[in-house]
């Protein structure tokens, strides 16, 4: 398994590799609250060296081509001890179902995203985990070098793109609320989409979340 920085992966058909004992796909965004695919378990976990960060544009899901919405990605980090906690869902055994759900979730995430290999760690002790020899985990994200890629604006600026974007999967500001949401039900501390939330509410002049 991939340890540090992870680079962009093949599809498994044409990896130089063995078939993958286990495959555990990480979800930071969307997929903590919303699958759309079959697994046999879940549970929290972290990686390291990233922020979660409202940076990526969304023109297929949150917005539109001529008003994208903003959704998560990750970024590298340069504070110490920089983990980014979401789930962890382990796909069936079956190789032909597991072919399955990554092509749905490639067309997913087409939206600038690439399949990375990533490291997991404990979501309260922050150490690695003890994951069987031969499982891959997997991660989509986007890097700067996509098109629909907006960078970086304050949190003030985010929540206004948000609150006034909506896209075939729904408005901009349900996807910062679900996120939120889902984290919270992690015990999960993210200040930067705890703000983005908070913002987005008083444009919309709704009340704290509960």
């Amino acid at each position: 398994m991939a340890s540090g920085i992870p680079v962009p992966l093949p599809p498994l058909q044409k990896m130089d590799c063995a078939t993958p004992v286990s495959i555990l796909v990480f979800g930071y965004g969307s997929i903590i609250w919303k699958q759309e695919f079959e697994y046999t378990r879940s549970f929290p976990c972290c990686v390291a060296g990233y922020r979660r960060v409202f940076f990526q544009g969304s023109t297929d899901h949150r917005g539109t081509p001529g008003k994208p919405g903003r959704v998560v990605t990750l970024i590298q980090s340069s504070e110490p001890n920089s983990f980014v906690a979401g789930v962890a869902f382990e796909l069936p055994p079956d190789a032909a179902k597991r072919e399955e759900i990554l092509a749905k979730l490639d067309h997913r995430e087409s939206g600038g995203y690439v399949r990375e290999e990533v490291k997991l760690y404990d979501i309260s002790t922050h150490e690695a985990l003890n994951i069987a020899e031969g499982t891959l985990c997997l991660c989509y994200r986007a890097t700067e070098e996509n098109s629909e890629y907006l960078g970086e604006a304050t949190e003030e600026v985010i929540a206004q793109q948000v609150a006034d974007c909506a896209g075939p999967s729904g408005p901009n500001s349900e996807y910062v609320f679900k996120l939120a949401e889902g984290l919270r039900a992690l015990g999960v501390e993210d200040a930067h989409v705890f703000t983005v939330e908070r913002e987005v509410r008083r444009i919309l002049g709704q009340g704290a979340a509960r």
